[in-house]
């Protein structure tokens, strides 16, 4: 493993593109993100699906566990 990456956002971008661009490097990912909704939903699972769409195919690719941290457990934390 590469290190530990941490990505701020957590949505469709952070999680399909730029997570998985980090993960394939070998980083274990955390994503931090604003809504508590997402990081429940990421935290509920182990992996997530992401679809990569070319000309010629599609592939789905399974992204490996991630850390993701929100706003509430900042604030759990005692942090702005």
């Amino acid at each position: 493993m590469s290190g530990v990456a941490v990505h701020f956002g957590a949505g469709n971008i952070g999680r399909g593109f730029v997570g998985l661009i980090l993960h394939r490097a070998g980083y274990q990912v955390v994503f931090a993100d604003v809504v508590d909704e997402l990081i429940d939903a990421l935290n509920a699972t182990p992996s997530y699906r992401v679809k990569e769409v070319g000309a010629t195919r599609t592939s789905r690719i399974h992204q490996g566990r991630q850390h993701p941290y929100g706003a509430r457990d900042s604030a759990q934390a005692g942090r702005p």
